[in-house]
């Protein structure tokens, strides 16, 4: 039999007035941000500090993280399906962009492209560049909750409430392949391992 890893208790970092929805690192690649239910962003230096140091506040839950170092910028999902774009090195520019309707779950980030998933049921692609959107796909009539990227095939994996599999090639979103109800509920994270062809969802 196999023996599972040990899991032991590090750190203990506490900062956040309600729950933890996202983490992500820091456009250092060092640090580690959170974010969650109080609308707080908080980078940790966990080599450091066990303190936390409040760089953004969102008048909303924020529910997915992401920092691009080519851009400088990171960017966060809220509840309300807002987009912000905040770079939170130099001039602090904070942007914001409305486009779903209902939450947004998770970001990622293709060539020069961000993918934003929702509870709306679509996914859409914006120019981070430019900070403009650039088309949707309305791919289920259930929320679309989790999503994997593979570089090497230019496709996207998408899982929704319905326990669904969507592949799309990317950039234009054309629907590849579906899977009916791989689970039996929401598919809440996918996983691509593109050395092993393997999904993990």
């Amino acid at each position: 039999m196999q023996h599972l890893l040990n899991v032991d208790l590090k750190y203990s970092f506490k900062g956040h007035r309600g729950a933890v929805y996202t983490l992500c690192k820091d456009l250092n690649a060092v640090d580690l941000l959170s974010a969650g239910s109080d609308g707080m962003i908080i980078r940790w230096q966990p080599n450091l500090s066990q303190d936390g140091i409040s760089i953004a506040s969102i008048p909303d839950k924020i529910f997915c993280l992401l920092s691009s170092q080519k851009q400088s910028t990171l960017y966060a999902g809220t509840l309300s399906g807002d987009l912000f774009c905040i770079q939170i090195y130099g001039s602090k520019q904070v942007r914001r962009f409305r486009f779903h309707s209902n939450s947004i779950y998770r970001l990622a980030l293709w060539k020069d492209h961000l993918i934003s998933i929702a509870a709306d049921g679509i996914i859409s692609l914006w120019n981070v560049e430019a900070g403009q959107w650039m088309h949707h796909l309305q791919l289920s009539s259930s929320k679309v909750r989790s999503m994997s990227i593979d570089e090497l095939a230019d496709c996207i994996y998408v899982g929704d409430g319905n326990g669904n599999l969507f592949v799309l090639s990317l950039p234009d979103f054309q629907v590849i392949d579906k899977r009916h109800s791989v689970h039996d509920k929401t598919v809440f994270s996918l996983l691509s391992m593109e050395s092993d062809k393997m999904l993990l969802s």
